[in-house]
C-alpha cells in the first residue's frame, strides 16, 4: 500500500498548481484514481489490515476512535488533506451533505449510492429547517466505481453498503472554512445540524432515555411537559429518541399533541411523517443485520432506499444483466419470508407474513399488470400498496 503515499505527494503537488483552490480537488483526486487503478483494484481488507498491524506509527488519525465507518483509517495526510480507508460489515450513512470536498473510491464490495435534491421551506435556525428532499438518483456503485464529493447542499447523498464486508477509499480537505456545517436530512422533509452540542439538550436526552429504558409511568407526563414549552429543534430531537425507544408511531400521539400550538402544523406536515420514515428505515436495517446472502442483502437495500418500481426493476437489471428482474424480485421475497429472524422460528428476516400467492401479488405489481376482479389479489395489493416496507416501490 506505499503506493497510495505517493498518490498523495502527486495529489499535493497537482493542487499546488491550483493554488490549493477548492473547486479543482475533486477532478485532481479522480485524476489521481485513474492513474493509480491497477494499484487500486488490488486492494482489500485483509490488505489493509496487515499494513495497520505491521506499522509502528500512523499519520494523524482524522478520527481516532470509532466515527464514520468501522475502521476508519487514516493512511496518509497532508496540511491540507487527507486519505482515508472506510471499513464497513452492516453500516449505513445517513442521508448527508459534506463540509469538505474530494472524492470517493470503491475499493471492495459493491453500494447503492442515492443522490437528492433539498428544497427548503423553512430555515428555522442555524441548526434546523424544514423543506422537501427528493431523490435524484439511485445507482449501483461496483470495485473501481468512483464519485466527486463537492462540500454543501450541492451533493447530498446517502450509501447503503451491499457486501460484507465493504472497503472505501476517500481522499478529502480536512476543512473547508467557507462551507455550510455537515448537516444530516431525515426524509422526506427535515435538514438538521448533528454536530451541535447543548449540554442542556444532551441532558435533557439522557434523561429521556432512561425513562423509556425504566418505561416509567409517569414518562409521557414528564416527556410532554418538556415538550410544551420546547424549540422546534429541541421538539423533534426528544421525539426522534421516543421513536427509536418505542419503535411505534402511534405511541408517539399523546406526546405530539402536548407540542406548542404554534408548532402542530409543522408536526403533521414534517416531524410526523419523519418519525415514521426513520422507523422504516429502522427496520429494514435491523433485518439487515439477519441476513447474509449478498442478493438478500441487495433487495432489502432496494426496499430502503428505491422509490418506485421502475428504478428498482432497473437496478436489479444492472447486477443481474439478462435476468428476469421481477422475477428474481419475488424469489427473492419469497426466501426472505422463508428465513427464520433474530426473534425466533415463529418471525421471518421480513418481520411479516407472506405466502405464495402474497409473492405472486407483489411480482405483478412489480409488472405494472393491469386490476383484476380478484378480491384477494385487491386485498393484498392494497396491503402492500400502504406497507411503510413496499408501499415505495408498488404504490
Amino acid at each position: 500500500m506505499n503506493f497510495l503515499s505517493q498518490m498523495g505527494d502527486q495529489i499535493e503537488r497537482r493542487w499546488l498548481v491550483h493554488d490549493y483552490a477548492e473547486d479543482a480537488f475533486p477532478e485532481i483526486v479522480q485524476q489521481a484514481f485513474r492513474d493509480h487503478d491497477a494499484d487500486l483494484l488490488t486492494v482489500d481488507v485483509p490488505q489493509v489490515m496487515q499494513w495497520l498491524f505491521v506499522r509502528k506509527s500512523l499519520p494523524d488519525q482524522l478520527q481516532p476512535g470509532e466515527g464514520f465507518g468501522q475502521v476508519p483509517l487514516t493512511v496518509f495526510r497532508s496540511r491540507r488533506f487527507a486519505i482515508d480507508l472506510y471499513h464497513w460489515l452492516d453500516g449505513t450513512t445517513t442521508v448527508h451533505q459534506h463540509g469538505f470536498c474530494g472524492a470517493f473510491r470503491v475499493l471492495q464490495g459493491a453500494s447503492l449510492h442515492t443522490v437528492y435534491r433539498w428544497t427548503e421551506h423553512r430555515n428555522v435556525n442555524a441548526y434546523f429547517a424544514l423543506g422537501q428532499l427528493e431523490q435524484q438518483q439511485c445507482e449501483l456503485l461496483r470495485r473501481g466505481d468512483s464519485h466527486p464529493i463537492v462540500a454543501g447542499k450541492a451533493y447530498i447523498h446517502s450509501l447503503f453498503h451491499l457486501d460484507r464486508p465493504s472497503l472505501s477509499l476517500v481522499v478529502r480537505t480536512v476543512r473547508n472554512p467557507s462551507a455550510e456545517a455537515q448537516y444530516d436530512f431525515k426524509r422526506p422533509g427535515i435538514c438538521i445540524n448533528p454536530q451541535v452540542e447543548e449540554p442542556a439538550l444532551a441532558k435533557v436526552l439522557q434523561g429521556v432515555a432512561v425513562l423509556e429504558q425504566l418505561a416509567h409511568p409517569e414518562r409521557d407526563t414528564l416527556i410532554g411537559d418538556y415538550l410544551a414549552d420546547a424549540d422546534l429543534h429541541s421538539a423533534f430531537q426528544v421525539l426522534q429518541q421516543v421513536a427509536r425507544a418505542r419503535q411505534r408511531l402511534d405511541a408517539l400521539a399523546p406526546l405530539l399533541a402536548r407540542c406548542r400550538p404554534e408548532h402542530q402544523g409543522a408536526m403533521e406536515r414534517y416531524v410526523r411523517p419523519a418519525l415514521a420514515n426513520m422507523l422504516r428505515e429502522a427496520q429494514l436495517i435491523a433485518r439487515r443485520r439477519t441476513v447474509t446472502r449478498p442478493d438478500h442483502r441487495f433487495f432489502l437495500g432496494l426496499l430502503l432506499n428505491v422509490q418506485g418500481r421502475t428504478p428498482l426493476l432497473a437496478l436489479i437489471q444492472q447486477r443481474h444483466p439478462g435476468e428476469d428482474a421481477a422475477a428474481l424480485a419475488a424469489r427473492w421475497l419469497r426466501e426472505l419470508a422463508g428465513l427464520d429472524a433474530v426473534e425466533g422460528p415463529r418471525h421471518n428476516a421480513l418481520g411479516l407474513p407472506f405466502d405464495d400467492h402474497d409473492v405472486s401479488v407483489f411480482e405483478r405489481l412489480l409488472r405494472g399488470d393491469a386490476p383484476t376482479d380478484d378480491a384477494r389479489f385487491t386485498e393484498v395489493a392494497r396491503a402492500l400498496r400502504s406497507s411503510s416496507l413496499f408501499g415505495p416501490v408498488v404504490a
